[in-house]
């Protein structure tokens, strides 16, 4: 229960201050869902492409705490080859919407 209201304690705060930053830069800035967008998908669609590439280079996955290994369970292994590859591809399309929609707003 301890660690719960720490974590309580860390996270409350710092979600309601992400919620007034988020606000502050959307009623105030043209575009804002747009930088949004590139500023907290970037991030992830990069590190998941990352982790995509280097299970197709080594042949294994790291999944929780086991590894999934493709000359071992290679079914297993591309069915989250695939649906970890189909996220990269959503978030790189959310990406692209975000930075074609954005460029008419930057360039006058």
């Amino acid at each position: 229960m301890r660690r719960l209201a720490v974590t309580l304690g860390i996270v409350a705060p710092l979600s309601i201050l992400f919620y007034l930053a988020v606000r502050l830069l959307a009623e105030g800035l043209p575009g804002a869902q747009y930088w949004l967008t590139i500023t907290l998908c970037g991030p992830f669609c990069a590190a998941m492409a990352a982790y995509v590439f280097d299970g197709f280079r080594t042949g294994q996955l790291p999944l929780w705490r086991a590894d999934i290994v493709r000359a071992d369970e290679p079914i297993r292994y591309w069915a989250w080859m695939l649906w970890f590859g189909s996220l990269t591809m959503a978030l790189l399309g959310l990406l692209l919407y975000a930075i074609g929609n954005l460029a008419p707003i930057v360039s006058p």
